[in-house]
This record gives C-alpha cells, structure tokens and sequence, in this order.
C-alpha cells in the first residue's frame, strides 16, 4: 500500500433537502447510531489513515462532537464547521490538514455503504496518481437533452461511470485549486483536479455505496442493521 499515512475528510455538513425530514440526513438514527458514524467507523478502520477532520454545520458541532465520545469513535481528530457549497466544506477541513501529509481521502457520509477493500484500493490509485475516484460503470442509456427537453446526444455507455466517494487527491493541489477556482461550482473534488489538469483515475468500486438522499433510499438503510 503505502508507508505515508494519509488524512481523511468526512462531510457531515448538507443539510439534506430532498430528504423532506425533520432529522438532517446525516443524523438519521440507525439502530440508535446517527448515519454518518457508520463511514466514519470504517474510516477509523482504515490503517493508512491516521487522521479524520469531520465537517459539520456549525450549530451541530456540538451535538457532534457528543455523538463521536459517546460512541467512542476512534480517530476523529477535529470536527470543523461547513460552508455554503460541498467545496466550501472541503476547504475548510483541507486548510486545517499539516503540509506534511501529502494526499487526502475525501467522503460523503451519506454513503454508509463503503467497504474496507473499496477504500483501499482507491487509496493505494490515489496515491499513486495523485488522483482516484471511487466509480462504477452506468447501467442505463445516457441521454444528454437541451432545455426544452429533446435529446441531443446519446453518450456510448461503456465509457460513463457514476462517480462516488471515496476520493483520494494530491492535499497540496487540491487546496490550491481551492483557492484558485473558488468562483466555479464543484460537485465532486475530482472536478477540482480536473481543473488543474491533474489526470484523475477511475478506482471501480460496488454498486452498494449508494447516497442515500431521498425517502425511497431509507428502505436500503435496514442493512446497516
């Protein structure tokens, strides 16, 4: 794998609209266990990561930070506040991470989902291409329409991957892209590397990290039981 331990970020901070709850995504109470600790125990599992800063919005740190005492989860180094956008959040935790880590393992904790091998081997191609994604191949046919609804394009399907978390980047360039491209709008912090012209790697992954993130999802969360 690698000598190098690497740090990870975990985002706990949407504030999960499309989930019509009361109870923000991420704090859905499985089997008495708040959603986002099911990632962040498989993180702390991880050997090469030695280090988790866990980004919450503000006004829940504190909740937070009861959560991961009273569970005793194991390597929550600091839990940070988030920002407006995803890539807000993401600077935030990255800007607190030391130069001497050289890459960062980036995950949504609203894909309970990932396995220990996953991470893995998305970290060993992160490490090696200063680059990686967790992803899989899409299933259906793409179709690329205009604005009023008529389709455009059909993308050949053996070349589309749905992209996931884990992501694993170079910490140095990611914090400058950051910086440099705060006025463009990133869905995935790939999207960053691209934009500074960092070849990003494909790791295939499972088909069951999904993100959970409507009602219809909560029907896959009794696995977790």
């Amino acid at each position: 794998m690698t000598d190098k331990k690497i740090c990870a970020v975990l985002l706990a901070a949407g504030n999960g609209s499309r989930m019509k709850s009361d109870v923000k995504k991420q704090f859905i109470e499985i089997n008495e266990l708040p959603l986002f600790c099911y990632s962040a125990k498989v993180l702390s599992q991880i050997d090469e990561i030695d280090r988790i800063i866990l980004v919450t919005s503000t006004s829940d740190i504190a909740y937070v930070r009861e959560v991961i005492k009273r569970h005793n989860i194991q390597k929550i180094y600091d839990v940070v506040p988030g920002g407006d956008r995803r890539q807000d959040s993401v600077k935030n935790a990255v800007d607190t991470i030391p130069e001497y880590y050289e890459h960062v393992l980036i995950h949504d904790s609203a894909r309970p989902f990932v396995k220990k091998e996953d991470i893995l081997n998305v970290i060993r191609n992160g490490v090696e291409f200063n680059c990686s994604f967790l992803g899989v191949k899409v299933k259906d046919t793409i179709k690329s329409i205009d604005e009023k609804g008529f389709v455009t394009s059909t993308p050949d399907r053996d070349f589309l991957v749905s992209v996931q978390t884990p992501q694993v980047v170079k910490l140095d360039v990611i914090k400058k892209g950051l910086e440099q491209f705060h006025d463009k709008t990133f869905t995935d912090d790939a999207g960053v590397m691209e934009a500074m012209g960092v070849k990003t790697k494909i790791t295939f992954g499972s088909y069951s990290n999904i993100k959970i993130t409507t009602p219809d999802d909560l029907k896959y969360l009794k696995d977790l039981i």
